[in-house]
This record gives structure tokens, sequence and C-alpha cells, in this order.
């Protein structure tokens, strides 16, 4: 069996660079990387290392292989938490805009099309930015306003929804011709 050498835990750390954990254990000519990399503005190596202090367990035997093995497993999940529990919960922009896959594509076009433009400054080029401008502006559909009962517009969505509700409420009324209910028992 053969005996590993030099084990040996390599910590680097730059401003602005990110945190590269590598465990290196040296066999012969062969080394076993693992690498976390994240950004040291999202992560502090303080909480990190104090997460590790308290949660290591450093009374494990390494005197066989499997041994190492299960104590280098044990080290990088260990590690991995830490990662996990000392990151801060990224949340998602709510000022963020999504637009549809279709629209993006057209914008990408669009830009494309305006780079080909101002370096060759071709009519064709020219040309074909312009129909993509107007494809992205294209015409706006009017909504027309609704009206009340009362004769007043509705303003707000509130408004709309009930004056659209009222309507659709009179429109689609249960059949009250009993001619048609005595047909329908009778089949």
């Amino acid at each position: 069996m053969p005996v590993l050498e030099n084990p040996c835990i390599h910590y680097r750390t730059r401003q602005k660079y990110p945190i590269s954990l590598i465990f290196a254990l040296q066999k012969k000519t062969k080394f076993l990387y693992f690498s976390v990399m994240q950004k040291l503005t999202k992560l502090s190596s303080q909480n990190i290392s104090k997460y590790i202090k308290d949660n290591i367990n450093l009374e494990i035997p390494l005197k066989t292989k499997n041994n190492i093995d299960q104590a280098v497993e044990v080290l990088t999940k260990l590690i991995q938490a830490a990662a996990y529990v000392t990151m801060p919960e990224t949340k998602e922009s709510i000022d963020a805009v999504k637009y549809l896959l279709v629209i993006c594509e057209k914008i990408a076009e669009k830009r494309n099309a305006g780079k080909k433009w101002q370096n060759n400054k071709q009519p064709e080029d020219k040309k074909k930015l312009n129909k993509l401008i107007k494809e992205l502006k294209g015409p706006r559909k009017h909504i027309p306003p609704i009206r009340t009962k009362d004769n007043i517009w509705a303003r707000g969505n509130c408004d709309i929804s009930e004056t659209f509700a009222e309507h659709l409420s009179e429109m689609f009324k249960p059949n009250e011709n009993p001619m048609l209910l005595i047909i329908t028992v009778a089949l």
C-alpha cells in the first residue's frame, strides 16, 4: 500500500481575487486538487475559518489509506458547508426588467447591425439597421378606455375589472326558458 507523503494544505487569498482553497496530497508525482472559487466580496475568510474551527473533528485516525480518504471527504464537505453558510443570500433585483427571448434576440440583432453599419458605413447596412429599429419600436396597440354604467370613465385596474365583471355577468346568464328545461329533462 503506497504511503501518501507530505500532506499539505494551501490557503491563498488576495484582495479582489477569488479565494482558492487547494488541498494537495502528494503521491509521488500525482496531486489531488480541490478548489472552491468564490469572490472575496461575498465571502469572509474569518467567518469561514471560525466555522471550520468550531465544527472540525481532529480526533480522526489517519493510519490507513481509507482513513485518510474519509478525512479528506469530511474536510471537503466541511469547507463547502462553511462556504455555503457564510455566503450572504443574493436577492434578485426587483427593478430588473425581464424581456421575452424574442425581444432579447431582436435587440442583439439590432446591436450587431449597428456595429456592422458603424464599421462599414454601407447603405445596405443602414437600411437593415433602420428596419430592425422600426420592428423593435413597432406600432403600439391602443387599449380603448372603458365606461361604467354611469357613463363615467373607469380609472384604475380595480374599476376596470369591476366594470368588466358586471358586463360578463349580464352577458352570460342561465337560460330561463321553461320549454328548454322540459326538453332537456325529457332527453
